[in-house]
């Protein structure tokens, strides 16, 4: 079936639409060209038990009811919206699922737009979905809930400078059993929950099932709280931040933005799954308020930049620091009572620790020690060293407006940089600076 040329068709029906509706059929339908619409009071099942294919481009526009693509288990259903004004509304309150409980293909391209309430990708347990949104000025915006394999198993991409809005929360992996992967490239790709639609949204990975999220190679992604892994102990999410993409094999930086809270390997009210965060060149991770990690969560920061108001680590093991930026926007405490690195902290080559607003303080609740070999600790406060705080400072960088020793003599410096940048440095006997018989090794 083709409506082209600027046609229109209209169903009051009640009754569903459908293109392959029986086990063995096959159904096509072509919407093209600019004025050329079809509107359907009733859903609209492309695959309903046989075979269907929808094309809507070049300007067309569908309304519809809710949108089941590869609905019944063994049907097959694919869906393209391609080219500028191309549109699929499907009407206030009602949902698209993009592989029911068959395999379901939903591509939108080049500009067009979907517009709906919830979009379930892998719905049932036999569903398999695929979502994928590409090229500039393609937007796909979800008023509610999208769920990248609710039940079955699903993919989502959004490439090319695509653009994905979610209204309050996007679960990833979200039941037991369910596998679910979400990747975000490209310059200009943006995966967004949208803080008018809702004022608090989640973004969760791996809800009680698997769930993977890659944001690579310029994409941006933000939410105001996200979850890895957060529910039961079978749970597994994974989130890989990175500039570089490994299958483009192109780099620009790549970000994720939590305005609130993340929380990997469980939720606030506790511990969930395994959840993994891994932060390498070229990525940015952002948290406005506190970073939880929950054992046997794990924080992988190999490069690029991971920033949070605080941090809280039920094991500062859970850290895995080998490269990159390290920034807390709070104090700084290196003592064994702390919920934040603990009492040993040391940076990495190439690495930094960056507490840009607020001081260190090391020592303060018993034995903390800082060790700098390579790396570089930057601080725009004062550093304060307690009675059973030291400082070795082997190579790199140690900068900071002032530093403050309990005893000078808990300074053991053999290599690198002191950098003190506001105040004027004593070397006496009262000073707290630094110790009256200072001497700089070689090198």
């Amino acid at each position: 079936m083709e409506i082209t040329g600027g046609a229109t068709v209209e169903s009051t029906s009640v009754t569903d639409s459908t293109l392959g509706d029986d086990v063995g059929s096959t159904g096509t339908l072509l919407l093209s060209g600019s004025g050329s619409e079809l509107t359907l009071a009733a859903h609209f099942d492309v695959g309903n038990s046989g075979e269907g294919t929808l094309t809507v481009d070049d300007g067309a526009v569908l309304r519809s009811g809710r949108g089941y693509i590869g609905h019944n288990a063994g049907s097959d259903g694919e869906a393209t919206v391609t080219g500028a004004d191309s549109k699929w509304l499907i009407h206030a309150g009602s949902h698209v699922y993009v592989g029911t409980s068959g395999t379901g293909k939903l591509t939108i391209a080049d500009g067009a737009e979907v517009f709906n309430e919830t979009a379930l990708i892998g719905n049932g347990s036999t569903g398999n979905g695929t979502a994928i949104a590409q090229g500039a000025g393609t937007l796909w915006t979800n008023t509610v809930d999208v769920y990248v394999s609710n039940n079955g198993t699903s993919t989502l991409t959004i490439k090319d400078g695509a653009e994905v809005v979610v209204g309050r929360t996007t679960l990833i992996g979200r039941k037991a059993g369910s596998t679910g992967v979400a990747t975000v490239t490209g310059i200009g790709s943006k995966l967004t929950h949208d803080t008018v639609l809702n004022a608090q949204s989640e973004l969760l990975v791996g809800s009680a099932g698997h769930g993977e999220l890659n944001i690579y190679n310029g994409a941006l992604v933000t939410s105001t709280i996200g979850e890895i892994a957060r529910t039961v102990t079978s749970s597994e999410g994974v989130v890989t931040v990175a500039g570089l993409d490994p299958v483009a094999a192109t780099i620009a930086t790549a970000t994720w933005n939590n305005s609130d809270r993340l929380f990997v390997g469980g939720k606030e009210e506790g511990a969930g799954g395994l959840g993994t965060l891994n932060v390498e060149n070229g990525g940015v991770v952002t948290v406005g308020n506190t970073l939880k990690v929950w054992s046997p969560g794990i924080v992988n920061l190999s490069g690029g930049l991971l920033e949070a108001d605080d941090l809280d680590f039920d094991d500062p093991n859970d850290l895995n620091w080998t490269g990159g930026t390290l920034r807390i926007n709070s104090s700084l405490s290196i003592e064994p009572a702390s919920i934040q690195l603990g009492n040993t902290v040391t940076v990495p080559t190439s690495a930094t620790l960056d507490v840009p607003s607020h001081g260190i303080t090391i020592g303060a609740g018993g034995t903390g020690v800082l060790n700098v070999d390579g790396g570089a600790v930057t601080t725009g406060s004062t550093i304060d060293v307690l009675a059973s705080g030291t400082v070795n400072l082997s190579g790199g960088l140690l900068e900071a407006d002032d530093v403050d020793f309990d005893d000078t003599g808990d300074l053991n410096w053999t290599g690198g940089t002191l950098r003190i940048t506001g105040s004027n440095v004593a070397i006496d006997p009262t000073s707290r600076q630094l110790q009256s018989n200072l001497s700089v090794a070689t090198g």
